[in-house]
């Protein structure tokens, strides 16, 4: 019998979506489709795709395997098979909406890669796509700086401009009576407190992170220390929830986004208090990030963490000893 849990999965990959292709009937091709998927699941790229492959050779038709195939290439980051065997699923059924979803959103990673890469190599900084909200936001801030920045100047313009009462050649302020000249004071700008910017790296950072990262939405910052080369990752939780897994997930996933920073801190935020801060071990992390971190169980993944904050987030049980 089929394992039940394999069969958990998304409408566009049932095999019983379209049929098992020329000479297969659903009986023949359910099993074996349903288990390449929960080795899928499981992290078993190779052994998922090699059924695939065996199952494409008895019934070259099947549209499901062409999509399986095409989304184990996809999470193994080989983007280009992706977009191939997505073609040839939609060849073979072209009303399938999920197979052109899919297919659209590896060309569009295929297009921000190829872009890095060129940018990269020209020394030029690459900026990923940003969210319409986030576009919304900045265009937002520049404009009230801009504000600002007018009246304050239309301030300074009013001062330089004030008409100033004139007695037999001495100048002298006006409402002031009978009192000795005074030499005029230089006064200085107005100090007000300076706008505090991102730097354009760190911007790039926070879009790349919010892109590609594992609960993107989730991170508000990226703050990028230059002289020891740590990313601190700034996440938002709410209240009953996890939030050293979902600090673990983000993490785990970063490692394969980023590759300049040295170390890398994952930082949770409630309410606008911190409420946890831990840092990434690479290698764990990286361990992980192909063992469908996503479905593990915590005690699984805090081990890609460490030094955590606080102390009793990672702290055993205390241990009571009794005498005889």
């Amino acid at each position: 019998m089929v394992d039940a849990g394999a069969l958990n999965c998304p409408e566009e990959m049932c095999p019983m979506r379209d049929g098992g292709g020329a000479g297969s009937t659903d009986t023949e091709i359910y099993p074996d489709l349903a288990k390449a998927n929960l080795l899928r699941m499981r992290g078993d790229y190779k052994q998922a795709h090699d059924l695939c492959l065996s199952i494409l050779k008895r019934y070259p038709g099947d549209v499901t395997a062409h999509t399986l195939l095409g989304d184990i290439c996809a999470e193994q980051g080989d983007l280009k098979q992706a977009s191939d065997w997505y073609e040839m699923a939609l060849d073979l059924a072209p009303e399938s909406h999920a197979d052109k979803k899919k297919l659209e959103a590896v060309r569009q990673r295929i297009s921000e890669r190829e872009a890095a890469m060129t940018a990269e190599r020209l020394g030029i900084e690459t900026r990923p796509s940003k969210t319409k909200e986030y576009a919304a936001l900045i265009i937002a801030f520049v404009l009230l700086v801009g504000v600002v920045s007018f009246l304050l100047g239309d301030r300074l313009r009013a001062r330089k401009t004030e008409p100033q009462l004139v007695t037999k050649g001495v100048e002298i302020e006006p409402n002031v009576r009978n009192e000795p000249a005074k030499p005029p004071i230089k006064t200085e700008p107005s100090a007000e407190a300076p706008t505090v910017l991102f730097s354009s790296e760190e911007t790039a950072l926070l879009a790349q992170a919010v892109q590609s990262c594992f609960e993107g939405s989730r991170i508000g910052s990226a703050a990028l220390d230059p002289r020891s080369g740590v990313l601190t990752l700034s996440y938002a939780t709410k209240s009953g929830e996890d939030e050293q897994s979902i600090g673990a997930k983000i993490g785990i996933s970063a490692i394969s986004v980023f590759s300049k920073p040295k170390a890398l801190v994952v930082r949770g935020i409630r309410d606008g208090a911190v409420v946890f801060v831990a840092d990434v071990v690479p290698e764990t992390a990286r361990i992980l990030r192909n063992e469908a971190f996503a479905s593990l169980p915590k005690e699984r993944l805090m081990t890609a963490l460490t030094s955590l904050w606080p102390q009793e987030a990672s702290a055993p049980p205390p241990t009571t000893s009794t005498s005889g």
